[in-house]
C-alpha cells in the first residue's frame, strides 16, 4: 500500500465481485456517496428495492466498465480481487474481464480499494504511482471473513455428506487464522478434531486449544479414519497417493485458494466427494461480510 493522504470526493465505483459488492452499494449510498455499480447480479434489483430512496439519487448502474473507471475518484473492486491472476472476479462468468484489459484503461490514477490484491496488480499500482488499499490486510477484515468462512464451510460439509459432524472423526489440514476459527466451530459441534500443521509451533498451539494433532506431510500416509477432512492449505497435499487412503464415503472441502490442494481429477476418479469452496463469504453472510468491509473503507475515503 502507497502512503499517501485521500481526497473529500464522494464518487465511487464498484466493480465485479458477489453480493458484498452490492450490499456495499447500498450502505455507501446511504452514508451520501454517489456510487456507480459495473458487473450486474441477478439479486440487485431485490437488494434495491427497499432502498429504493437511495437508489436514483446515489446508485447509478453502467454497462460501461471505462465509464465506470474513468468518472470516479475511487475504485472498489472485489474480495478477494482475482482468484486466477487473469481475470476480475465476477457473479458471473461471462461478464469476467481479464486484467489487462481493466489495467489498460487505467488513464488517470483513481486510488484502488479491494481485497486480497493480486501481485500482477499490485506491481502495475506501484510501478504508475498508484494509490492502492488490501482490505485482506486488515487483521479485523481477515477475522471477520475468517469467521463467516468458517461458517460457509461447515454448512458445505453438511450439505454435501451423509452423516453428522457430531462425534464424526474431522481432520483440518493447516492452522492459519481460518482453520483456527474453523477446527474451534468444529470442536464445538461434538466433531473429533485433528489438526494437522508443518510447523511444530502450529502443532503446539492446536494442543493447547485441546485439539488431537499430526504433523504434515506424516498424516498423509494414512486417511481411512476421517469422516471429514477440511484443506486450508493452497499447497497440492491431497494427491492421488493420499485420497486412495481415505474413506469411500469421506467428504473434503477444500477452502485454500485456488486451484486448492486436492487433486480433484484423481478425487473424481476414485469417486471422493470433494469441492472446492471458495468466497463463501459472499455466498452465505454477504450482508455481515459487507458490513466488516464497510468501516475500513469509510476511514480510507475520508
Amino acid at each position: 500500500m502507497q502512503d499517501s493522504s485521500l481526497s473529500n470526493r464522494k464518487e465511487i465505483a464498484i466493480i465485479g465481485g458477489d453480493l458484498r459488492q452490492l450490499y456495499l452499494a447500498i450502505m455507501l449510498s446511504q452514508k451520501g456517496y454517489s456510487v456507480t455499480v459495473y458487473g450486474n447480479h441477478p439479486e440487485f434489483y431485490t437488494l434495491t428495492k427497499e432502498n429504493s430512496e437511495y437508489f436514483h439519487t446515489h446508485i447509478h448502474l453502467t454497462d460501461s466498465l471505462s465509464e465506470a473507471i474513468k468518472q470516479n475518484h475511487t475504485l472498489l473492486l472485489p474480495t478477494p480481487i482475482s482468484k486466477d491472476g487473469e481475470y476480475i472476479n465476477f457473479h458471473s462468468k461471462q461478464e469476467a474481464i481479464r486484467i489487462s484489459e481493466f489495467l489498460s484503461m487505467l488513464t488517470h490514477k483513481p486510488i484502488i480499494i479491494g481485497g486480497a490484491i493480486h501481485p500482477k496488480l499490485s506491481s502495475f499500482f506501484l510501478e504508475h504511482s498508484i494509490i492502492f488499499h488490501d482490505l485482506m490486510k486488515l487483521e479485523t477484515v481477515a477475522i471477520g471473513n475468517a469467521i463467516a468462512t468458517a461458517e460457509g464451510t461447515i454448512l458445505e460439509a453438511i450439505k454435501r455428506s451423509q452423516i453428522n459432524l457430531h462425534h464424526g472423526n474431522v481432520l483440518v489440514l493447516g492452522f492459519g487464522r481460518c482453520a483456527k476459527i474453523l477446527a474451534q466451530k468444529l470442536k464445538a459441534l461434538d466433531a473429533n478434531v485433528t489438526v494437522a500443521a508443518r510447523k511444530p509451533e502450529a502443532i503446539a498451539y492446536a494442543y493447547a486449544y485441546g485439539f488431537r494433532t499430526a504433523l504434515l506431510p506424516d498424516i498423509l500416509v494414512d486417511l481411512s479414519c476421517y469422516d471429514y477432512i477440511f484443506n486450508t492449505v493452497p499447497v497440492k497435499l491431497m494427491t492421488k497417493e493420499a485420497l486412495v487412503t481415505t474413506k469411500p464415503d469421506v467428504t473434503i472441502i477444500d477452502i485454500a485458494s485456488a486451484p486448492g490442494g486436492v487433486d480433484f481429477v484423481a478425487a473424481e476418479e476414485l469417486g471422493r466427494n470433494a469441492a472446492l469452496c471458495l468466497a463463501l463469504p459472499g455466498i452465505y453472510a454477504p450482508y455481515a461480510s459487507a458490513s466488516i468491509l464497510l468501516q475500513p473503507i469509510l476511514e480510507l475515503l475520508t
